[in-house]
């Protein structure tokens, strides 16, 4: 459709109920569906055919895009060059894009590589950007609302349908491609964070100084980064306890390997959360984490957490992890010690369709590196404690039901022994 009246006086041209299929095996997959694209073109370009683009709206589009575990993508359509027609002119057409606005109206976009294990998911996104893109340099303004934000790696959820809301102001030196954050809000979930600094693109990659700021937070704003909690009755949940959240990263990251040095820290004092309908809480969490890395190598991240202690229903359990060079060969000091009463997990969180009890008693801890285990040299290992299961039935609709008597798990450097265990499943 083409119509000169729609963005008058330049002319727009749109593409409906657009959609590209992959070929051979992705041949039943849709990589491009499009609702409405829409282009604004300078009317006098049109004529003599250098084409001024100053306006793109997409529209109810969704984009799939999928790696196969050989490494085989579905956006290979493209025929080889021996299969392209000869050019009928020399002088190809010319574009020249001066863009003033940019409008997404619910776009859902899928990555699925199942080659690495990376999954991520962004639904119905709301995003408008404009500025003078066609200068040297101009102020990009960028507000974008989506309510999903998935985010899978290695098969562990990094993020879930987690709502995030930006709205940010960007200083652009288009032609020397460095751009400088002023006036931003970030929202994840229930956290609201600006970030401040500034981002240079060069050949090698990307220079940076960021810092990740906010206000005091509550308790509650932290809860809402996880998944389950947000999901069930967040509203009327009760919390109380300090929180400090706080990110920098100053530095280069060139290509996978190369990382600038960054910080990011959380830490909560003297927390604790109660649904209103439900009869315990948890208490006293206390939380300490940092991520580090000075610059440089990804393997020279250190991430600690100590302490991460909490009191579930009146039984107090504490955890402690410090884990160094995690790419080249993970270096492990990990313990938990205390007891959990798996019966009280329904009085602190609404279960559905689920039955849970039985009593976990820990005291155990271990450290030293994943390559000590693949070679086996268990001596190395530092491990010891246990951690005992009693009393344990698990009722969940359309599965067996599961009972343990009663399991012992002892930890020594060369065995992880398991004994004392009996298990009944269904009948």
């Amino acid at each position: 459709d083409i119509s000169l009246l729609r963005s008058f006086p330049q002319a727009s041209v749109s593409l409906h109920d657009f959609w590209l299929k992959g070929v051979d095996v992705f041949q039943n997959d849709t990589l491009v569906y499009a609702g409405e694209l829409t282009v604004a073109v300078n009317l006098a370009s049109l004529i003599s055919g250098d084409y001024e683009i100053s306006k793109i709206v997409v529209a109810d589009t969704r984009l799939n895009a999928i790696v196969l575990e050989d490494g085989r993508v579905n956006w290979d359509v493209m025929k080889s060059s021996g299969d392209e027609p000869s050019p009928t002119s020399d002088a190809p057409a010319s574009f020249s894009v001066q863009l003033k606005r940019l409008t997404v109206d619910n776009l859902t976009a899928v990555y699925d590589d199942r080659a690495e294990g990376v999954y991520a998911a962004v639904e119905a996104l709301e995003a408008t950007c404009s500025g003078d893109l066609g200068s040297d340099n101009t102020t990009i303004r960028l507000k974008a609302e989506t309510p999903s934000v998935s985010f899978r790696s290695g098969g562990v959820p990094r993020l879930s349908r987690a709502e995030v809301k930006a709205e940010m102001d960007v200083d652009a030196d288009l032609k020397n491609m460095k751009f400088t954050l002023s006036d931003n809000t970030l929202q994840l979930n229930a956290i609201r964070a600006a970030i401040d600094g500034w981002v240079d693109m060069t050949d090698e990659g990307v220079d940076m100084d960021l810092s990740l700021s906010s206000n005091e937070i509550g308790f509650k704003e932290i809860l809402s980064l996880i998944p389950a909690i947000y999901a069930k009755d967040f509203e009327g949940l009760r919390t109380d306890g300090v929180a400090t959240l706080s990110a920098t990263a100053k530095g280069s990251l060139i290509g996978e390997d190369i990382v600038p040095a960054f910080d990011v820290a959380l830490d909560v004092k003297n927390a604790m959360f109660r649904y209103p309908s439900l009869s315990a809480g948890v208490d006293n969490i206390n939380v300490a984490a940092k991520v580090q890395n000075p610059g440089g190598s990804i393997d020279l991240t250190t991430v600690n957490i100590n302490p991460f202690n909490f009191v579930l229903a009146g039984n107090p359990f504490s955890l402690t992890a410090d884990v160094r060079t995690p790419v080249s060969d993970p270096d492990f000091h990990l313990t938990a010690k205390g007891k959990l009463d798996l019966g009280k997990i329904k009085d602190v969180y609404p279960l559905e369709d689920m039955t849970l009890s039985g009593v976990v008693d820990a005291d155990m801890s271990v450290a030293g590196r994943l390559s000590y285990i693949d070679n086996e040299q268990y001596d190395r290992v530092s491990a010891e404690g246990n951690i005992s299961l009693s009393g344990m039935q698990l009722q969940v609709d359309g599965v067996p039901d599961v009972v343990i008597e009663r399991s012992l798990f002892g930890f020594t450097p060369r065995y992880l022994e398991l004994s004392k265990t009996t298990v009944k499943i269904g009948e």
